[in-house]
């Protein structure tokens, strides 16, 4: 068994279900809430991340500037 974690902004969510439905060895295991506020910083980058049931975090990373990829149907 394999975990695979994938991020999204998923404007139409009945599509992905009746897209996995069709892929009857893609199991759901568990529901996972964050949330990320981002902040604009003069260098890097700065995020607080809230999750269900830990306390929120302050997270500072460096990442160069590149264009996120759009999935297309």
């Amino acid at each position: 068994m394999r975990n695979v974690e994938i991020k999204l902004v998923i404007t139409e969510p009945h599509q992905i279900r009746e897209m996995l439905r069709r892929h009857p060895e893609v199991r759901f295991c568990h529901r996972h809430y964050q949330k990320d506020i981002y902040f604009n910083v003069p260098t890097g980058r700065l995020k607080l991340r809230q999750e269900e049931g830990c306390a929120p975090v302050l997270i500072r990373y460096f990442r160069p500037d590149v264009q996120k990829a759009r999935i297309s149907r």
